[in-house]
């Protein structure tokens, strides 16, 4: 027998999530993004974020910034949240192995392009576990590459990924 692909499907009951500022949601991002960030990445055919991105990465360096074993959603947007009698996280289209923070980082692009400001939205991130413990050299990495992706792709969420990237040397002087 060769190899398949199994999927499986879940009705999930509710509506997408909501990162503008002062949204009852974020509290529920920030604890969901804080459980996720703690989970292995199980012992399956999961692409380390390593390799999915470093065709856009700074080089070797700034991959072994991103390298870990915790299971990274890789695609988190406000669309990828149901907020229902749970969270529910769906679209798991980019399953990956790497750091535990990426998922946090990532958002932290997401709620800029919500209306949040670079520095609000670091702060959210510092609710979650995973992202405090993310060296600030490691975040910068992130941040670049993930820009690089954003511009190559046309993806609109590049604006955000270059607004934080400028938040970062500037303010943050990474």
């Amino acid at each position: 027998m060769g190899d398949f692909l199994l999927m499986g499907f879940e009705y999930a009951e509710g509506r997408h999530s909501d990162l503008s500022p002062g949204s009852p949601d974020l509290v529920t991002m920030a604890a969901t993004l804080a459980e996720l960030a703690s989970w292995e990445c199980p012992d399956l055919p999961v692409l380390p974020v390593e390799k999915r991105w470093a065709h856009c990465a700074d080089g070797p360096d700034s991959l072994a910034t991103i390298t870990g074993s915790a299971l990274v959603h890789a695609d988190l947007t406000a669309e990828n949240v149901i907020i229902g009698d749970r969270p529910w996280v769906v679209d798991w289209a980019w399953p990956s192995r790497g750091a535990p923070w990426l998922d946090a980082a990532a958002m932290v692009a997401r709620l800029i392009q919500a209306g949040h400001e670079p520095a609000e939205a670091e702060a959210w991130a510092a609710s979650v576990p995973a992202w405090r413990a993310a060296p600030p050299a490691a975040i910068g990495a992130y941040a670049r590459l993930r820009a690089s992706l954003a511009a190559a792709r046309g993806a609109p969420i590049a604006h955000a990924w270059r607004r934080y990237l400028s938040y970062l040397e500037g303010e943050r002087n990474l």
